[in-house]
């Protein structure tokens, strides 16, 4: 795979292990939805990926 291709399977592949990443250790039992608490983390997070970064969430 090349290009694009390799592109964006890399940073899907970023985002998904970010997803399951909580550096901060956030309760999720704090938080209304899971959304709201999968936002939280990427606010605390210093280092966001691409997608991250476009916003979310991003259902696979």
């Amino acid at each position: 795979m090349e290009g694009r291709g390799a592109a964006t399977l890399t940073a899907v592949a970023e985002h998904l292990a970010q997803r399951q990443h909580n550096p901060n250790g956030l309760d999720q039992e704090q938080f209304a939805s899971r959304v709201q608490w999968r936002q939280a983390i990427l606010e605390t997070t210093s280092m966001l990926t691409t997608l991250s970064e476009r916003g979310g969430p991003f259902f696979v």
